[in-house]
């Protein structure tokens, strides 16, 4: 079996131009798995190398892809089963599929950009209809882990929204970024976006955003999107 899902845009929307642009974070806040590396480490066994190489990145000793790189080399040639038997456990956030059902249905394109791995965001697209994604790439071939490709680095995530604002011919004042963790930030430092931290890890998204919500239901963020545009 190959694995190959990276990036997606998908002729879902309305024939009219959408009414904005919903960008959500995978992990933490569309999935209750608060990081899909740290499930598939502690599947592999593999969690001990990881640690060390998260030091040496928060230290500031090697970038963010070599950080992926390493991260991704304690499993290259392994049989990634035990992996696939810990993501059966991924759940979906409370709420998440009516909040992406209702949303889509108001007219919004609504996805994902994470730096999470695109075989965690497999199991979401069963559960959930999606208008694009922008996640990492992890390869694989007959269950073994053959390769990797960086799609959404550390601080990737402003500009992949730009990107995507852009791709769509959405303004980015009728963009929403919805995320939990360190890694929103970039995300949230633009302007124009409309912020919501849903359960944030992290205080300088609280200092950021327009909305905080602490409430474990992605329904939450589904009425204070649909309250804010309405004045459009």
């Amino acid at each position: 079996m190959k694995v190959h899902i990276s990036q997606k845009l998908q002729d879902s929307s309305p024939g009219h131009k959408a009414r904005g642009m919903i960008v959500f974070d995978m992990d933490g806040t569309l999935i209750e798995s608060k990081s899909s590396w740290w499930l598939i480490h502690e599947a592999m066994g593999t969690s001990d190398q990881a640690k060390e190489y998260e030091r040496l990145y928060r230290e500031g000793i090697i970038d963010y892809d070599k950080w992926a790189e390493l991260d991704v080399s304690t499993w290259i040639g392994k049989d990634f089963s035990p992996a696939y038997s810990a993501l059966k456990g991924v759940r979906l956030m409370k709420g998440a599929r009516k909040t992406v059902r209702l949303l889509r249905s108001k007219g919004f394109l609504v996805g994902v950009v994470s730096a999470g791995l695109n075989v965690v965001l497999e199991k979401v697209l069963r559960e959930v209809k999606l208008d694009f994604y922008e996640i990492n790439e992890l390869k694989l071939e007959d269950n073994i882990v053959v390769g990797w490709k960086t799609r959404v680095g550390y601080r990737d995530k402003g500009k992949k929204v730009i990107e995507l604002s852009k791709r769509f011919s959405i303004s980015l004042d009728h963009v929403t970024v919805v995320g939990d963790a360190e890694n929103d930030l970039e995300m949230f430092k633009l302007p124009q976006v409309y912020k919501i931290a849903f359960l944030p890890s992290h205080p300088g998204l609280e200092k950021l955003a327009d909305i905080v919500i602490i409430e474990k239901d992605l329904m939450k963020v589904a009425e204070a999107i649909l309250k804010r545009f309405n004045k459009y």
